[in-house]
Protein backbone atom coordinates (compact mmCIF):
# COMPACT_ATOMS: atom_id res chain seq x y z
CA UNK A 1 0.00 0.00 0.00
CA UNK A 2 2.93 2.34 0.61
CA UNK A 3 3.79 2.18 -3.11
CA UNK A 4 0.31 3.33 -4.04
CA UNK A 5 0.37 6.22 -1.59
CA UNK A 6 3.69 7.25 -3.12
CA UNK A 7 2.04 7.10 -6.55
CA UNK A 8 -0.70 9.43 -5.31
CA UNK A 9 1.92 11.86 -4.00
CA UNK A 10 3.78 11.79 -7.32
CA UNK A 11 0.63 12.52 -9.32
CA UNK A 12 -0.33 15.36 -7.00
CA UNK A 13 3.13 16.86 -7.37
CA UNK A 14 2.93 16.55 -11.17
CA UNK A 15 -0.42 18.34 -11.23
CA UNK A 16 0.82 21.08 -8.92
CA UNK A 17 3.95 21.67 -10.99
CA UNK A 18 1.92 21.77 -14.20
CA UNK A 19 -0.40 24.38 -12.79
CA UNK A 20 2.42 26.42 -11.29
CA UNK A 21 4.36 26.51 -14.53
CA UNK A 22 1.25 27.65 -16.39
CA UNK A 23 0.48 30.64 -14.21
CA UNK A 24 2.05 33.92 -15.25
CA UNK A 25 4.43 35.92 -13.05
CA UNK A 26 4.30 39.65 -12.47
CA UNK A 27 6.39 42.40 -10.88
CA UNK A 28 5.93 45.90 -9.52
CA UNK A 29 7.28 48.90 -11.39
CA UNK A 30 8.82 51.90 -9.66
CA UNK A 31 5.47 53.71 -9.59
CA UNK A 32 3.93 50.70 -7.81
CA UNK A 33 1.87 49.62 -10.83
CA UNK A 34 1.84 45.95 -11.69
CA UNK A 35 3.07 44.85 -15.14
CA UNK A 36 3.23 41.47 -16.83
CA UNK A 37 6.59 39.77 -17.45
CA UNK A 38 5.43 38.41 -20.76
CA UNK A 39 3.55 39.66 -23.76
CA UNK A 40 -0.19 39.19 -24.11
CA UNK A 41 0.45 36.73 -26.92
CA UNK A 42 2.84 34.72 -24.74
CA UNK A 43 0.24 34.65 -22.00
CA UNK A 44 -2.36 33.35 -24.42
CA UNK A 45 0.07 30.69 -25.65
CA UNK A 46 0.74 29.69 -22.06
CA UNK A 47 -2.95 29.27 -21.40
CA UNK A 48 -3.26 27.02 -24.43
CA UNK A 49 -0.20 24.94 -23.57
CA UNK A 50 -1.29 23.65 -20.17
CA UNK A 51 -4.08 23.43 -17.60
CA UNK A 52 -5.47 26.80 -16.55
CA UNK A 53 -6.10 25.77 -12.96
CA UNK A 54 -6.05 22.86 -10.54
CA UNK A 55 -9.48 21.63 -11.60
CA UNK A 56 -8.43 21.45 -15.26
CA UNK A 57 -5.31 19.55 -14.28
CA UNK A 58 -7.30 17.07 -12.21
CA UNK A 59 -9.72 16.59 -15.10
CA UNK A 60 -6.81 15.78 -17.39
CA UNK A 61 -5.49 13.20 -14.93
CA UNK A 62 -8.94 11.64 -14.59
CA UNK A 63 -9.25 11.45 -18.39
CA UNK A 64 -5.90 9.66 -18.50
CA UNK A 65 -7.12 7.21 -15.87
CA UNK A 66 -10.23 6.43 -17.95
CA UNK A 67 -8.10 5.83 -21.05
CA UNK A 68 -5.99 3.33 -19.10
CA UNK A 69 -9.24 1.54 -18.17
CA UNK A 70 -10.48 1.55 -21.78
CA UNK A 71 -12.80 4.44 -21.05
CA UNK A 72 -14.61 2.69 -18.22
CA UNK A 73 -14.99 3.92 -14.67
CA UNK A 74 -14.57 0.93 -12.35
CA UNK A 75 -15.92 1.04 -8.81
CA UNK A 76 -13.61 -0.86 -6.49
CA UNK A 77 -14.92 -3.20 -3.81
CA UNK A 78 -15.05 -1.56 -0.38
CA UNK A 79 -12.38 -2.89 1.95
CA UNK A 80 -15.02 -4.13 4.43
CA UNK A 81 -16.28 -6.55 1.78
CA UNK A 82 -12.72 -7.70 1.04
CA UNK A 83 -12.16 -8.31 4.76
CA UNK A 84 -14.93 -10.92 4.71
CA UNK A 85 -12.55 -13.12 2.69
CA UNK A 86 -9.86 -13.08 5.39
CA UNK A 87 -9.90 -16.51 7.07
CA UNK A 88 -9.66 -16.68 10.85
CA UNK A 89 -7.54 -19.84 10.74
CA UNK A 90 -5.66 -22.01 8.24
CA UNK A 91 -3.05 -24.80 8.56
CA UNK A 92 -2.75 -24.19 12.31
CA UNK A 93 -2.16 -20.44 11.83
CA UNK A 94 -4.46 -17.99 13.62
CA UNK A 95 -5.34 -14.48 12.52
CA UNK A 96 -3.92 -12.04 15.06
CA UNK A 97 -4.86 -8.73 13.41
CA UNK A 98 -6.71 -7.27 10.45
CA UNK A 99 -7.16 -3.87 8.85
CA UNK A 100 -8.08 -2.15 5.63
CA UNK A 101 -8.85 1.05 3.77
CA UNK A 102 -10.34 2.42 0.57
CA UNK A 103 -8.23 5.31 -0.71
CA UNK A 104 -8.94 7.63 -3.63
CA UNK A 105 -7.52 10.72 -5.31
CA UNK A 106 -7.74 12.28 -8.78
CA UNK A 107 -9.84 9.52 -10.29
CA UNK A 108 -7.82 6.65 -8.79
CA UNK A 109 -9.26 4.47 -6.02
CA UNK A 110 -7.78 1.38 -4.39
CA UNK A 111 -9.17 -0.88 -1.66
CA UNK A 112 -6.96 -2.96 0.60
CA UNK A 113 -7.77 -5.57 3.24
CA UNK A 114 -4.89 -6.93 5.29
CA UNK A 115 -4.29 -9.48 8.02
CA UNK A 116 -1.50 -11.08 10.04
CA UNK A 117 -1.34 -14.81 10.83
CA UNK A 118 0.90 -16.50 13.40
CA UNK A 119 1.92 -20.06 14.31
CA UNK A 120 4.87 -21.31 16.38
CA UNK A 121 6.65 -17.97 16.16
CA UNK A 122 6.16 -17.71 12.39
CA UNK A 123 4.21 -14.83 10.89
CA UNK A 124 2.52 -14.30 7.51
CA UNK A 125 1.24 -10.96 6.21
CA UNK A 126 -1.69 -11.12 3.78
CA UNK A 127 -2.96 -8.34 1.49
CA UNK A 128 -6.04 -8.35 -0.73
CA UNK A 129 -5.97 -5.35 -3.08
CA UNK A 130 -8.54 -4.14 -5.59
CA UNK A 131 -6.87 -1.72 -8.00
CA UNK A 132 -9.93 -1.39 -10.24
CA UNK A 133 -7.70 -2.55 -13.10
CA UNK A 134 -5.88 0.78 -13.22
CA UNK A 135 -2.62 0.32 -15.11
CA UNK A 136 -0.66 2.89 -13.10
CA UNK A 137 -1.68 1.29 -9.81
CA UNK A 138 -0.76 -2.15 -11.12
CA UNK A 139 2.68 -0.89 -12.12
CA UNK A 140 3.25 0.49 -8.65
CA UNK A 141 1.94 -2.49 -6.70
CA UNK A 142 2.70 -5.49 -8.91
CA UNK A 143 5.05 -4.73 -11.79
CA UNK A 144 5.53 -8.47 -12.32
CA UNK A 145 2.05 -8.74 -13.89
CA UNK A 146 3.36 -7.46 -17.23
CA UNK A 147 6.71 -9.29 -17.38
CA UNK A 148 8.19 -12.80 -17.25
CA UNK A 149 10.71 -13.47 -14.48
CA UNK A 150 12.86 -16.58 -13.87
CA UNK A 151 16.06 -16.18 -11.88
CA UNK A 152 17.80 -18.14 -9.14
CA UNK A 153 20.97 -18.00 -7.05
CA UNK A 154 22.37 -19.48 -3.86
CA UNK A 155 20.04 -17.31 -1.77
CA UNK A 156 16.76 -18.24 -3.44
CA UNK A 157 14.70 -17.55 -6.52
CA UNK A 158 12.16 -15.24 -8.18
CA UNK A 159 9.78 -16.39 -10.90
CA UNK A 160 6.45 -15.75 -12.53
CA UNK A 161 4.15 -18.57 -13.48
CA UNK A 162 0.64 -19.93 -12.99
CA UNK A 163 -1.09 -20.89 -9.76
CA UNK A 164 -4.42 -22.65 -10.17
CA UNK A 165 -4.83 -20.91 -13.53
CA UNK A 166 -3.95 -17.39 -12.27
CA UNK A 167 -0.74 -15.55 -13.12
CA UNK A 168 1.52 -15.68 -10.09
CA UNK A 169 4.80 -14.42 -8.73
CA UNK A 170 7.01 -16.25 -6.23
CA UNK A 171 10.02 -14.93 -4.38
CA UNK A 172 11.92 -17.16 -1.95
CA UNK A 173 14.85 -15.81 0.09
CA UNK A 174 16.51 -18.29 2.43
CA UNK A 175 18.96 -15.64 3.67
CA UNK A 176 16.30 -14.13 5.95
CA UNK A 177 14.87 -11.73 3.41
CA UNK A 178 11.17 -11.37 2.67
CA UNK A 179 9.56 -14.20 0.70
CA UNK A 180 6.22 -13.86 -1.03
CA UNK A 181 3.59 -15.47 -3.23
CA UNK A 182 1.22 -13.25 -5.23
CA UNK A 183 -1.52 -13.82 -7.79
CA UNK A 184 -3.43 -11.43 -10.05
CA UNK A 185 -7.16 -12.00 -10.56
CA UNK A 186 -9.09 -10.56 -13.53
CA UNK A 187 -6.43 -7.93 -14.14
CA UNK A 188 -7.39 -5.95 -11.02
CA UNK A 189 -7.27 -7.95 -7.77
CA UNK A 190 -3.90 -8.72 -6.16
CA UNK A 191 -3.58 -11.44 -3.53
CA UNK A 192 -0.23 -11.37 -1.75
CA UNK A 193 1.12 -13.45 1.14
CA UNK A 194 4.50 -12.46 2.56
CA UNK A 195 6.72 -13.91 5.29
CA UNK A 196 10.30 -14.28 6.48
CA UNK A 197 11.17 -17.96 6.03
CA UNK A 198 14.34 -19.98 5.56
CA UNK A 199 13.05 -23.29 4.18
CA UNK A 200 11.60 -23.58 0.69
CA UNK A 201 8.85 -25.97 1.77
CA UNK A 202 7.40 -23.16 3.92
CA UNK A 203 6.40 -21.46 0.68
CA UNK A 204 3.50 -23.94 0.69
CA UNK A 205 2.01 -22.08 3.66
CA UNK A 206 1.88 -18.88 1.61
CA UNK A 207 0.23 -20.69 -1.30
CA UNK A 208 -2.26 -22.42 0.99
CA UNK A 209 -3.28 -19.08 2.51
CA UNK A 210 -3.95 -17.61 -0.92
CA UNK A 211 -6.01 -20.67 -1.84
CA UNK A 212 -7.90 -20.35 1.44
CA UNK A 213 -8.91 -16.77 0.52
CA UNK A 214 -9.96 -18.01 -2.90
CA UNK A 215 -9.11 -16.10 -6.08
CA UNK A 216 -12.37 -17.30 -7.62
CA UNK A 217 -14.30 -15.62 -4.77
CA UNK A 218 -12.64 -12.31 -5.68
CA UNK A 219 -13.64 -12.75 -9.30
CA UNK A 220 -17.30 -12.90 -8.24
CA UNK A 221 -17.04 -9.59 -6.34
CA UNK A 222 -16.62 -7.40 -9.45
Amino acid sequence: MKNFLFLFATLCMTVTLACSSDSGTSHKTNDNTESSTGSEADANDSENDGPANIQDAMNQVQDAMKQLNDGEEVEVVNFRELQKLLPEKFNGYERTSKGGETTGAMGMTVSTAEATYEKDGRQIELDIIDTGGLGMAMMGLAAWTSVTVDREDENGYERTGKMDGYKSFEKFRKDGGSSQVSVIVDGRFILQAEATIREENQMDDLKDLIREVGPSKLSKMK
